[in-house]
């Protein structure tokens, strides 16, 4: 008996023991739940500037609410373009950001990029959660779903749009943590514009947090058209895009400007950035390619929601409110009364503000002449 009850002892704190470690380590493997994460509005956003030097391995986010750039190093001989930051925090505080990775080794001529794809890393301290090689390239700053889980859209060189969940994936080859092991494209469920599915390139995906905007994802798009017997492709321009329950389809898509040839003489239009101002007003920033120059200008319109609340933009409301812009992503403050932007040539980190809100006299279109003229 007594033996009995020495062997049920000692295996009771065996069980518990093992059962402890098991916690344990299955904590270590796994990421933390999304349950855990809280949505806030990021005031963090990746301006990238336009170099032919090779990227840095220092990345730096701009906080929208201060206006002061954050760095963050990552691993040596690892860089990161093109990053977004996620809209949810963990219980920590921390964020993540996604962006178009590279992993390179030597030096000079005889550099290498060794991988190219995607990463995760977290946020503030740099810390990396995925590395995913790919064998598409991927192209601009990608966008995340709504919601907490770590689950992105990104455009890619061939024009597709393609989804990647970092977690939760339901793909069968997914691994056993839930993330996927490659990159699924968004098919279109209705007949999409231009002459086939392959003839639409989409860029520039941005998914607003704003119920305002109902859900819709807004893009740049080109389609390839015939223009009497020839076929070519036409400029960019903003379009929105409503997707499945799933987020795995394009369902409906329309663009936000009916007639944009209208436009004065523009006929391109990049990088869309739709927000809600204080006031409940819509506005949609962008950037816009003039046709003899080639330089870029940023844009600026009102948003006009209909009654089945699809957005529309009349080219006639489109303002230019800076000239001779960097082929980056605007980016609206925390506030939405500012809205952040390079000039071509810009020093790498300068960014200017201009004031969206305020005395219509401050609202011009300003120019990097501006900024010599006041000796910067």
């Amino acid at each position: 008996m007594r033996n009995s009850t020495w062997f049920a002892v000692r295996f009771t704190g065996c069980f518990a023991a093992g059962s402890c470690l098991v916690a344990i380590a299955i904590g270590r493997m796994c990421a933390p739940a999304p349950s855990l994460r809280s949505m806030e509005k990021t005031r963090l956003i990746h301006m990238p500037i336009i170099t032919h030097a090779k990227p840095d391995e220092r990345l730096s986010f701009l906080d929208t609410e201060s206006g002061r750039s954050i760095p963050v190093d990552l691993p040596p001989g690892e860089t990161v373009e093109w990053a977004s930051c996620s809209p949810w925090h963990d219980a920590q505080g921390r964020r993540q950001f996604v962006g178009r990775w590279e992993s390179r080794s030597g030096d000079g001529a005889a550099e290498l990029v060794n991988e190219f794809g995607l990463a995760r890393f977290s946020f503030p301290d740099g810390e990396a959660l995925n590395r995913i090689p790919l064998e598409i390239t991927p192209r601009g700053t990608p966008c995340w779903y709504p919601g907490t889980t770590a689950k992105i859209l990104f455009t890619a060189s061939d024009g597709g749009l393609y989804r990647f969940a970092f977690e939760g994936s339901r793909s069968a080859d997914a691994t056993p943590d839930g993330c996927d092991t490659r990159p699924q494209p968004i098919p279109w469920k209705v007949a999409p514009p231009g002459e086939a599915e392959r003839s639409v390139h989409i860029a520039d995906p941005v998914w607003p947090e704003d119920r305002a905007f109902g859900g819709l994802l807004f893009v740049a798009l080109s389609m390839q058209t015939y223009e009497g017997d020839q076929l070519g492709w036409t400029a960019y321009r903003i379009w929105w895009l409503r997707l499945d329950r799933e987020g795995s389809a394009i369902e409906a898509a329309g663009p936000l400007m009916q007639n944009p040839a209208t436009f004065d003489g523009k006929d391109k239009g990049r990088f869309p950035r739709p927000v809600r101002m204080a006031d409940g007003r819509c506005h949609l920033a962008f950037l816009s390619r003039d046709r003899e120059t080639s330089s870029w200008d940023l844009c600026l319109a009102p948003i006009v929601l209909d009654g089945s609340g699809l957005p529309h933009v009349d080219p006639d409301t489109v303002k230019v409110v800076a000239e001779r812009c960097a082929p980056v992503p605007p980016a609206f403050s925390a506030d939405s009364r500012w809205l952040y932007f390079h000039f071509a040539n810009d020093a790498p980190g300068q960014i200017h503000p201009f004031p969206v809100a305020g005395e219509p006299a401050a609202r011009r279109a300003v120019s990097p002449d501006d900024r010599e003229n006041r000796g910067e």
